[in-house]
């Protein structure tokens, strides 16, 4: 294993990045990666999938979608604190995260980047045709804090904002952005979309089900901070933003039935792969809120599951509350390899760019050298890459 940065950084060929989906999304190609008992690579495509996966397999989808985080200023007045007007000329503005109190949206606060940084300043003033105002206040370390006056965040964003592309991606190629939104996601709180779903259109999942094959459906809202490329040098010293999530009570129930019988788990994606296995730190926290509801099985199998609880990275995890149908947390859980999967047996997600904690979690679940050789693979087979690329199906079980 390795904790240098620039272990992470290989031959990207940037012609193979996909600047659109396949069509129909389900015939993108997709490459099967088995572990055991030794690494060996599979081509096919996802439409397969049916017939590739076990039956009562359960597979963890994200059900977040991307809020309308993008808009450009030319249409705006940008004053300064001191009340003079300044150029906003190819001037734009990027949601980097939401605010939230007690798991709550605040719904007159945003964390936003700017494109020009003069304007990225506190005290500066944006005001928008129909009235509404954005006063930026203070730095944080992702962005600008800004409050919003004269509307609530969701109307606001409704009104003015657009769907928000990943830079890699040519937006004059991008036929319809709608197709960078997954087509069941209804939680549409995150910066980005988890990508690895967008494969799974409605005939996919149609003929999931008929195959016995089970989705959950967890909520993770995306930051900005999960596709960031890291800088630190030691990747053990990054910090990942938090990021709320929600997991139904149920899914613990779930799980417990699930590994008794020796069923596999597979996640959808990094962040669904992230919210699964930092149940493992959550479990403890919210033992005595399910005891009204599991089993005494089900607690006993979580207690056994959590004695040998990895402490390093320890990930930062605070419940807002909790209700009859789920737990509202968040977390800042960073994966790298540093130890091997709890939960999952297996995980479906794309292709990622260097430097990016996505990459380092697919080095987590392969190992290192495995990772190097699947990426390898795929760009001498020609595999696009990226959110409108070709996945890989990674399975060890």
């Amino acid at each position: 294993m390795s904790f240098h940065l620039h272990d992470y950084h290989f031959p990207f060929d940037h012609t193979r990045i996909a600047h659109h989906p396949c069509e129909p999304a389900h015939e993108a190609k997709m490459l099967i990666c088995d572990l055991l008992p030794h690494l060996s690579f599979t081509d096919t495509h996802v439409s397969y999938l049916p017939t590739i996966l076990s039956p009562q397999t359960i597979l963890i989808a994200n059900n977040s979608q991307t809020i309308r985080g993008r808009i450009p200023l030319d249409h705006c007045i940008i004053q300064t604190p001191q009340g003079d007007k300044t150029p906003n000329q190819w001037s734009e503005l990027l949601v980097v995260r939401l605010i939230r109190t007690k798991g709550l949206i605040d719904q007159h606060t945003l964390i936003v980047w700017a494109s020009n940084k003069n304007i990225a300043k506190p005290w500066y003033r944006i005001l928008f045709p129909d009235g509404t105002l954005l006063i930026s206040k203070h730095f944080e370390d992702d962005g600008i804090w800004v409050h919003c006056e004269g509307a609530h965040i969701i109307d606001f964003l409704d009104r003015w904002w657009d769907i928000p592309l990943p830079p890699y991606i040519d937006a004059k190629q991008v036929r319809e952005k709608k197709h960078y939104l997954t087509s069941f996601g209804d939680q549409a709180w995150s910066v980005a979309t988890p990508t690895a779903w967008l494969h799974f259109t409605p005939l996919l999942r149609q003929r999931l089900h008929e195959w016995w094959i089970w989705r959950e459906e967890i909520t993770l809202h995306v930051g900005i901070g999960t596709f960031a490329p890291i800088t630190h040098p030691d990747i053990r010293q990054h910090t990942l933003h938090p990021e709320y999530c929600s997991i139904p009570r149920s899914l613990f129930w779930r799980l417990a039935q699930h590994y008794q019988h020796n069923k596999p788990l597979v996640t959808i994606g990094t962040t669904s792969t992230r919210v699964i296995e930092s149940l493992i730190y959550l479990y403890p926290l919210c033992r005595s809120h399910l005891l009204s509801f599991a089993d005494t099985a089900t607690i006993a199998w979580w207690d056994k599951k959590t004695q040998k609880l990895p402490t390093h990275p320890a990930p930062t995890i605070q419940i807002f509350h909790h209700d009859t149908k789920g737990i509202h947390r968040s977390t800042n859980l960073f994966i790298y390899p540093w130890r091997h999967p709890t939960l999952i047996t297996g995980i479906i997600t794309n292709f990622h760019l260097p430097w990016t904690s996505l990459v380092m979690l697919v080095a987590w679940v392969m190992g290192y050298e495995q990772r190097r050789q699947s990426y390898d693979y795929a760009l001498t087979h020609k595999y696009r890459r990226a959110s409108f690329g070709d996945c890989m199906y990674i399975r060890w079980s």
